[in-house]
């Protein structure tokens, strides 16, 4: 899949904004230093925090390498990766307005949500204390959907993502798919904020290997479609290994992805609700 692209926001506390943006500007000029509003307004001094943006990327050692140099910044300066996000937007382009694609992709979503969430929660076992108010899940409404409007491959690839389209603030952002000429993508909002380079890799490589499956060969309709009929309580934070397991399975072509994928998802299989970093 090389013609995917992407992009990562990269959102701190404490330490202040100015300090970031020079480091950016002088080292990593590509990259921009912004304002976050949602960081901004829970902090009593507006100086400090925000967010750094990367430009388009494409998955090389090279981007990857700066990825790591950013977050090494922000683990010297003491700054806080505690109650934020690590969006990803992947370049909606990679469907080619495939009705087919993108319906089974949301589809994939819908059936491991659940899992999906755990994973994304990273270094921590559960979600940041905002996580359900700025990246709600979708799979419950997006199933209802899909089945009220029997919505089907013979649909347009247009009509299919205006209609699912719940907004922004959802763990899965579409609303800039097609909408946007300046940032086509499809958001991914779920997961909580790190300085962790190898954090970051294995969530970009989840929604990545999705993708990629979605529009496999060896795509399990008749498993999937069985799956959407189960609903799941994500706030519950409870381990399923067996659907861990048959995810993995699914989307992982080698044994070390799925070992790193269970690892990250398991986190020593503690399952409390508490937003705290996991031992594992």
């Amino acid at each position: 899949m090389d013609n995917l692209t992407f992009g990562i926001e990269i959102e701190y506390r404490d330490l202040r904004r100015d300090i970031v943006t020079e480091f950016i500007n002088n080292h990593h000029p590509r990259w921009e230093s912004r304002k976050e509003d949602a960081i901004i307004k829970t902090t009593q001094n507006p100086l400090l925090g925000g967010e750094v943006v990367s430009p388009i990327l494409t998955d090389t050692e090279e981007n990857w390498q700066e990825l790591a140099e950013i977050c090494y910044f922000f683990i010297q300066n003491n700054a806080s990766s505690i109650n934020t996000g690590a969006h990803i937007h992947i370049g909606a382009n990679i469907f080619a307005n495939n009705s087919t694609y993108f319906l089974r992709f949301i589809k994939l979503w819908c059936s491991y949500e659940h899992i999906i969430y755990r994973f994304c929660y990273g270094d921590y076992i559960y979600a940041r204390d905002t996580l359900f108010e700025y990246s709600k899940p979708v799979s419950k409404e997006l199933k209802f959907l899909i089945k009220t409007l029997n919505l089907s491959a013979q649909d347009s690839f247009d009509y299919i993502v205006t209609v699912l389209n719940l907004g922004k603030k959802r763990g899965l952002n579409l609303s800039n798919i097609n909408h946007n000429p300046n940032k086509n993508t499809i958001e991914f909002r779920c997961p909580n904020g790190t300085f962790n380079k190898d954090i970051w890799h294995n969530n970009f490589l989840l929604f990545k290997r999705m993708i990629e499956y979605a529009q496999s060969n060896s795509y399990n309709e008749v498993l999937i479609n069985n799956k959407l009929l189960l609903d799941y309580d994500i706030t519950d934070n409870k381990i399923i290994l067996e659907d861990a397991i048959e995810f993995s399975n699914l989307i992982y072509p080698t044994e070390q992805e799925k070992l790193l994928f269970l690892k990250q998802y398991l986190k020593g299989n503690e399952e409390t609700k508490e937003y705290t970093l996991s031992r594992k």
